[in-house]
């Protein structure tokens, strides 16, 4: 078991580099959303969507705009109703 965790260790260490890139990767894809469609579309209270790209961070308009990158890049929430 030790060596499993060892072993588990050296890698997690080692994909630090790549949560970086990542991270920066999805905070330009947030600010593009933003400058793209934030406040473009206007909706009633009641028909907004919760996920926008109205606000960088999750407020009582909704999902924020990094948590809609990260929903569109994992592919979450993309349910249709048939």
């Amino acid at each position: 078991m030790r060596r499993i965790l060892n072993t588990l260790a050296i890698a997690l260490g080692s994909l630090w580099s790549l949560a970086i890139v990542w991270a920066m990767f999805m905070y330009m894809c947030a600010l593009l959303g933003m400058q793209f469609f934030g406040g473009g579309f206007r909706y009633v209270k009641a028909d907004a969507p919760r996920s926008n790209f109205d606000s960088f961070w999750p407020s009582h308009l909704g999902h924020g705009a990094l948590v809609v990158v990260f929903q569109i890049i994992t592919t979450e929430n993309w349910n249709t109703i048939m």
